[in-house]
């Protein structure tokens, strides 16, 4: 079993280095990036989405922008947005940080309305993609999580909420209201710094 594992993952890891090489090339070169994301063989369709979302990952500028086009053509949100109501709690999480990735804000009404249910590991997935997707009717979630999140979390989210603008910097003062052990004055300090450089 475990050689076999380890040949899929072999596998695997060869077929999205073909794309994943093929869409770095074409964002180098200003290239087509339909051409890059043409399946070379039948079956290829995660290697592809995965590929997609694994470059997109480590790329900035204009060349994110496209990416997220490329995606959206693809209809890779509206597979993920199905996958948010997957039984199969990895499925959600992926289809979360995908959403994310790909600042869907299709995604923030079915992530809020879902949340209350998810397991602890689940909610901390959820709050990093709503801050990816930078919607600011996420903030009071942000916010209440802050009640049922382990204590440390609260910087952390603090973090999240500076993301989301001004209503984001609100929420960010509701929570030093809240928590100020929380904030002694060294995480003070650096909160005020993250704030400035928002």
């Amino acid at each position: 079993a475990g050689a076999w594992a380890r040949a899929r993952a072999a596998y695997r890891g060869s077929r999205r280095k073909v794309y994943e090489d093929a869409l770095a090339a074409a964002l180098a070169g200003d290239g087509d990036l339909t051409a890059a994301l043409e399946p070379r063989l039948p079956g290829d369709g995660d290697f592809i989405d995965e590929s997609l979302l694994a470059v997109l990952r480590r790329t900035e500028g204009d060349g994110n922008g496209r990416l997220r086009e490329a995606a959206v053509r693809r209809g890779l949100i509206e597979a993920k947005l199905r996958d948010l109501s997957s039984p199969r709690r990895q499925e959600r999480v992926r289809a979360m940080q995908a959403l994310g990735l790909l600042r869907a804000k299709q995604a923030v009404a079915p992530m809020l309305s879902s949340f209350e249910g998810e397991p602890l590991e689940v909610k901390l997935v959820a709050l990093k993609a709503l801050a990816d997707i930078g919607d600011p009717q996420s903030v009071a979630y942000f916010v209440s999580a802050a009640y049922v999140l382990p204590r440390f979390m609260v910087v952390p989210l603090t973090s999240m909420l500076l993301r989301l603008g001004p209503s984001g910097r609100r929420g960010v003062q509701t929570l030093i209201a809240r928590f100020p052990a929380s904030f002694p004055p060294r995480v003070m300090m650096d909160v005020l710094r993250e704030a400035a450089a928002a």
